[in-house]
């Protein structure tokens, strides 16, 4: 149990006066019997000890300390040193977010860079191949000119045509003179041509050298910087651990005494403390410690000792007007809902006496239908018979025509 420190009472008026002259001396008596116990004094320990005794008596007597229980100022001080390393934590992390952000924004842009510098090499090429490697300009373009037949000059120009061969019937030689040079010259040419496939695909492959050595030259320039800035971060980061280990071993030297400091001052509390308890009005059961400072109407829900008897009877009241209440508000309830039900039924006998007046209406009607469809044919069996006393030849196949919809 948490006994609560209360104001001390004099040993006159205080209502256990009986527990009190056991209990632990007073401040004055333990004063004196120290005095008659020193041998020498001297005049420096004994303002040491007289300053002592003051600032304990203060400690005792203040209203903070003995309503609150605890050094509110050594509080404050933990509070202020959780604050300060709560914000400084925060700083850290915006600092370490900061170099992020930077070191995204860098590499990006590096990325951006290199995209760009390759469309731009891919751009080159395209224009390259555009102005000069056409389809027209190759050496196959005969071979593959889907119009090569239609803007092909003619088989046959005239008589003198040296195209026309033997094959052609306009030209008989016996024999080909110039095989041997033509030969030679598509020898030639077929060489020049490959020379010149060679030649273009070294180039080619040249370029594309070029540029692999170009985009790992950057490449490894990308991987430099983040390395660098890698490095830069693991700097700082250390930097802040080693700052941060001195920090936390000088705070903690630091709790150390403080902790040694307050059980001291814990001790000489809980003396006091118990001293305090046994005068208490929680211990005394004094019935005024229950009622509110302010308003004396209102109990303190810590310190509550029961209800008086006029309290408890309106409480009672108070039930029973709800109770009495909860059931109005059920038998009007009830009634609301035997109106509804009464309203239910009598819908739903309107509803089935609209529906038998509309079944009888549609029976009408069909008799009324089929009253019209016998009129109809008697009317048609007489003009039968009139038709047939003057002579006309009209069959089923013409009457058979009538009645077969409805208009």
């Amino acid at each position: 149990f948490f006994f609560a420190p209360c104001v001390y009472l004099g040993a006159v008026n205080h209502p256990c006066k009986a527990f009190r002259i056991s209990g632990p001396m007073s401040l004055a008596t333990q004063m004196m019997l120290s005095k008659q116990r020193l041998t020498e004094p001297t005049q420096t320990a004994i303002d040491k000890r007289r300053r002592l005794d003051e600032e304990r008596a203060h400690r005792i007597f203040d209203p903070k300390i003995r309503l609150i229980g605890v050094d509110k100022d050594a509080l404050d001080a933990q509070i202020d040193e959780k604050n300060r390393l709560k914000q400084l934590e925060t700083d850290r992390d915006e600092f370490f977010a900061t170099q992020a952000v930077a070191m995204d924004k860098h590499a990006l842009f590096l990325a951006a860079q290199g995209e760009l510098e390759q469309r731009m090499v891919a751009q080159d090429i395209e224009g390259y191949r555009q102005r000069f490697q056409k389809k027209a300009a190759a050496r196959e373009w005969d071979l593959n000119d889907p119009n090569g037949v239609i803007n092909d000059i003619p088989a046959r120009i005239g008589d003198s045509d040296p195209r026309c061969g033997a094959a052609s019937m306009q030209r008989f030689h016996g024999e080909d003179l110039a095989l041997r040079e033509r030969k030679k010259k598509q020898q030639e040419q077929a060489l020049k041509w490959t020379q010149l496939q060679q030649d273009e695909k070294n180039l080619r492959r040249w370029l594309e050298r070029e540029n692999e050595r170009t985009h790992q030259a950057r490449r490894e320039e990308t991987n430099h910087r983040a390395w660098e800035i890698n490095q830069q971060v693991q700097e700082q980061r250390k930097n802040t651990n080693i700052a941060t280990a001195n920090f936390n071993q000088a705070l903690a030297k630091q709790k150390r005494e403080e902790e040694m400091a307050q059980r001291q001052q814990e001790t000489l509390n809980n003396f006091e403390e118990i001293r305090n308890a046994l005068d208490s009005d929680l211990l005394t059961e004094n019935p005024l410690s229950t009622l509110n400072v302010r308003d004396p109407s209102r109990y303190k829900g810590y310190h509550m000792k029961g209800l008086a008897p006029e309290h408890r009877q309106a409480i009672l009241n108070e039930q029973a007007s709800q109770r009495d209440e909860l059931q109005q508000r059920r038998l009007k309830e009830a009634e609301d809902e035997q109106q509804w039900a009464l309203a239910a039924a009598k819908t739903h006998a309107l509803a089935s006496l609209m529906d038998e007046e509309k079944a009888r209406m549609r029976r009408e009607a069909l008799k009324q239908l089929n009253e019209d469809r016998h009129r109809q044919v008697a009317v048609q069996d007489a003009n039968r018979r009139v038709a047939s006393g003057y002579g006309a030849d009209i069959g089923d196949e013409w009457w058979g025509k009538f009645n077969r919809g409805t208009r």
